[in-house]
């Protein structure tokens, strides 16, 4: 008798006995390109999707322009453009005349940036901006700027947006404004900045490896006057 060749199994049988609709569903499923959920379950549970995660300190709620320190314009000033970023910065303190002298004088046309690093482990470092010109009125800048260094005369207020602050009574503008007046410890503070509410930080004349500490104090007010207001700066 002749013998008949053995016929290939049904694809059915092949695929453990699936009917063939459940067949041509996967076979669709695989040219569409879309995975087959049970399939997905039988390699752990894992999806074709990618689940980042998010770095750094800072809440997204915190407002992402940097805190402004105004300083005084004037070129005699204890503190001014020239010197404070040095300061502020890295705790170190140059005079303003001498450190003129190193930029020829010359103001910088834009604010002056930097990292905080003061009180701040990392792994990243809020910036600040550092700048001698007063934001024009109703400029939405006023809102980042969280701290003043006094020069001890009310006029340096005449435009700033806080009622009385253009006649000299600054009682609401260091309601707003972290105020810090830096002088020589030698010297006496004016009368008129013993009646303001602002921090009163003096520096010796020749003793540089306190300036870190003066810094440091700065700060560690600054912190609890803006936690106080429950800036949305990062600061």
């Amino acid at each position: 008798a002749d013998v008949q060749a053995p016929q290939p199994p049904s694809a059915a049988a092949a695929a453990g006995g699936k009917p063939s609709s459940q067949l041509k569903q996967q076979q669709q499923q695989r040219s569409s390109g879309k995975s087959d959920p049970r399939a997905a379950a039988a390699a752990g549970g894992k999806s074709g999707g990618h689940h980042g995660h998010h770095k750094g300190g800072s809440s997204v709620s915190k407002h992402k322009d940097p805190p402004i320190i105004l300083v005084p314009s004037g070129i005699t000033s204890l503190f001014n453009i020239f010197n404070a970023k040095e300061f502020f910065e890295e705790g170190k303190f140059v005079t303003s005349t001498e450190a003129a002298a190193a930029a020829n004088n010359v103001k910088p046309t834009q604010p002056l940036e930097f990292q905080r690093s003061a009180l701040r482990n990392g792994p990243r470092f809020p910036k600040y901006q550092i700048t001698d010109k007063v934001p024009r009125a109703g400029s939405p800048d006023w809102k980042r700027v969280v701290a003043v260094v006094v020069q001890g005369k009310p006029w340096q207020f005449k435009d700033f947006p806080y009622k009385g602050a253009a006649k000299g009574d600054l009682m609401e503008t260091f309601t707003h404004l972290f105020g810090a007046y830096f002088h020589y410890a030698d010297e006496p503070v004016p009368d008129a900045v013993n009646g303001w509410k602002v921090m009163k930080l003096p520096l010796r004349r020749t003793a540089r490896h306190l300036d870190n500490t003066v810094m440091l104090d700065f700060y560690q007010k600054l912190d609890a006057f803006l936690q106080a207001r429950k800036c949305d700066l990062d600061f």
